[in-house]
């Protein structure tokens, strides 16, 4: 049942990416600004990212969640990895760079490229801004229209979730013994763990960052309002 979650969710994935980011980037409506929200996205994320890793691997490393799992290694199927990766190493720079240009459109999205598709959406989106008119205006109104289709389509798959969850473990219990459970637990812990100081985290970062900039809006908007009231008292 897990596999049959797995598989809808990737169904959706490609469609739904190249929506939501044409839409996002057509309703900026200025190429300067989505830069400019792109590169503070991407330095957000990238700090973000770099705090998470590290919490992660703190909680794992003290907490140990996965002993008690009794797993062989040996025992594991690693076939569809290898049918993934061929037994190739990681490309290149170079590489990298020019899979993210599919061979074709249509191709990107059969095969489910995130970075092909993410390309392609872009540069689809960006070509909308630049047309304008009621063209671009129709095809928005269009694309919108597609996602709330398509994020519907994801509430009534998201249904199967708990079906899948209960699914997924009877089959780690039965390989692997009631055992298992504990080990589940722990990890359960481990990840709310991580996420709770993740989150404090973050909180401390933006609450220090904000914080000079919030107090000299509300003391520059403090003495506008004072002068505004002395000016109507004179």
């Amino acid at each position: 049942m897990e596999t049959v979650l797995i598989k809808l969710i990737k169904m959706l994935i490609a469609p739904l990416i190249f929506g939501v980011v044409v839409v996002g980037i057509a309703k900026v409506g200025n190429i300067k600004t989505v830069g400019r929200i792109g590169g503070k996205t991407i330095l957000y994320f990238e700090i973000v990212t770099t705090f998470a890793l590290f919490i992660g691997l703190l909680v794992a490393n003290v907490m140990n969640p996965g002993t008690g799992m009794n797993v062989d290694p040996s025992s594991l199927n690693t076939s569809e990895v290898d049918a993934k990766t061929n037994g190739s190493e990681l490309p290149s720079e170079g590489d990298f760079f020019l899979n993210m240009i599919p061979d074709s459109a249509v191709g990107a999205f059969s095969s489910n490229s995130m970075l092909q598709v993410l390309l392609i959406s872009c540069l689809f989106g960006i070509a909308l801004v630049h047309i304008g008119g009621k063209t671009a205006e129709t095809l928005l109104n269009v694309l919108e229209k597609v996602n709330d289709v398509l994020f519907k389509i994801m509430g009534y798959i998201m249904k199967l979730t708990a079906l899948a969850t209960f699914s997924a473990m009877a089959f780690a219990v039965s390989q692997y013994g009631l055992g298992t459970l504990a080990a589940f637990g722990k990890l359960f812990i481990a990840m709310t763990i991580a996420c709770l100081a993740f989150v404090l985290v973050l909180a401390v970062i933006f609450t220090n960052l904000f914080k000079i900039k919030f107090v000299e809006s509300h003391s520059i908007y403090t003495r506008r309002n004072y002068a505004g009231i002395c000016y109507r008292f004179h």
